[in-house]
């Protein structure tokens, strides 16, 4: 079993740090760091807790499994002489009988331990805090036999991040009916894994510390973002061949795949990779970016059909060259839509917990801030979701704009458009 590479420090929010953090893990294992003051001595004894996630709103029971797609002859550029095989997690709407509850299987975890126990190490977390994690779904549940064609939301992480660091908002749109997949970039992600837990290293070059903000749109970010795209549009490809015969795909599944409904979304680096792919490929209809930088072409040229970005209110054009033309360049329906109070994980389930695991107490206020808001992680996980769904159910099952998405209004207070 190889082991990822890790690292331990929290970035810095000068200017610099802000937009670099659209393309680098900022990593929560702070023991080391010269900011840190007797506050973090209590703070790490805190950091045993009982880590959780917000209950999914949609009408159906969700299931969920683990999906190996080989890559089949395309090369692996972080791991030479290797094809570049990925791992999968899919979420989707489930059989009610399979639905966890009395006499019922228990909900999947979040992660698999190997998976888990690591990230919680990284992060300064005691191991049973994220091993004992579990989700809303159920492992393998049948897909829900009367629900018709699934549209597909293909997700993207950040950088270094993996399949389930999303999980609160991939079972949020399963359980509203869409078939979510997430991907693990194997050699990119920090705990990426085969479906049988195995840690696969993150062998992908870094980027400099000291990258400049103008230097975010030049060829090393571009050849990444083109990495992650080719993997989105891999896993289109795999779906369109899926059969009864394919390992780990969920009874039920063949033949319910709706490939002309089609979205992708992702955090961060992952939202740079969801403007890149909605740019080659037309079979995506719909794509949200949360959080994360533009590179490539699409940052200059903007895109035809429907995007949504939303944001902390410290990632602006002022510190995001890539923003100041792909904004401008957008030519469908988009929306620029501000998370009062939130931070850039606050778009993951790590800004759901840190408050738990102390992580207030080990940081300089700055970086906290940056980070992980000001205001309530979970209202700003809601308010996610709740924005992501209506989004997708718009552009692709031609539902009317909700209020929530057509501008300010007195029930969400902490939004702002534009």
């Amino acid at each position: 079993m190889t082991t990822p590479r890790t690292r331990s420090r929290l970035a810095v929010p000068s200017l610099l740090a802000i937009i670099a953090l659209t393309v680098t893990v900022a990593v929560v294992n702070v023991s080391n760091d010269a900011t840190a003051t007797e506050n973090g001595v209590a703070a790490r004894a805190r950091a045993r807790f009982s880590a959780s996630l917000p209950a999914p709103t949609g009408p159906y029971p969700i299931g969920t499994v683990a999906w190996e797609l080989p890559g089949a002859g395309r090369p692996d550029p972080w791991r030479p002489g290797r094809d570049r095989d990925l791992t999968l997690q899919l979420w989707y709407p489930a059989d009610g009988s399979g639905a966890p509850g009395v006499g019922r299987p228990a909900p999947a975890p979040w992660a698999h331990p190997n998976v888990a126990r690591h990230a919680a190490q990284r992060y300064g977390f005691a191991p049973e805090s994220l091993v004992d994690l579990r989700g809303h779904a159920t492992e393998a549940a049948p897909v829900r036999a009367d629900g018709g064609a699934l549209p597909v939301l293909v997700f993207s992480p950040g950088d270094g991040g993996n399949r389930t660091d999303n999980t609160a908002l991939t079972e949020e749109l399963a359980s509203h009916g869409y078939l979510v997949v997430a991907i693990d970039h194997l050699g990119d992600a920090l705990e990426g894994s085969t479906p049988d837990g195995q840690l696969v290293a993150r062998t992908k070059p870094e980027l400099p510390e000291d990258i400049r903000p103008e230097e975010l749109g030049g060829p090393a970010v571009v050849t990444q973002v083109d990495v992650r795209v080719a993997d989105v549009r891999a896993v289109l490809d795999a779906l369109r061949r899926i059969g009864t015969a394919d390992r780990g795909a969920p009874a039920g599944l063949p033949g319910r795949i709706d490939l002309g409904r089609v979205g992708v979304f992702g955090h961060s680096l992952g939202g740079a990779t969801a403007a890149g792919a909605m740019f080659v490929d037309d079979r995506i209809r719909a794509g949200a970016n949360l959080d994360g930088l533009v590179a490539g072409p699409v940052a200059t040229e903007g895109l035809g059909r429907p995007f949504l970005v939303l944001r902390q209110p410290r990632h602006t054009t002022r510190i995001d060259p890539s923003w100041r033309t792909f904004l401008p360049a957008l030519r469908g329906w988009h929306r620029l839509v501000t998370i009062a109070g939130s931070g850039h994980y606050s778009f993951a389930d790590l800004g759901l917990w840190t408050r738990q695991a102390g992580v207030d107490l080990r940081t300089t206020e700055e970086t906290y801030r940056f980070n992980f808001g000001t205001g309530d992680n979970r209202r700003a996980t809601e308010l996610a979701r709740q924005l992501l769904v209506a989004f997708f159910d718009v552009h692709l099952r031609d539902r009317p704009v909700p209020p929530l998405l057509a501008g300010p209004a007195a029930g969400n207070p902490e939004l702002t458009f534009g």
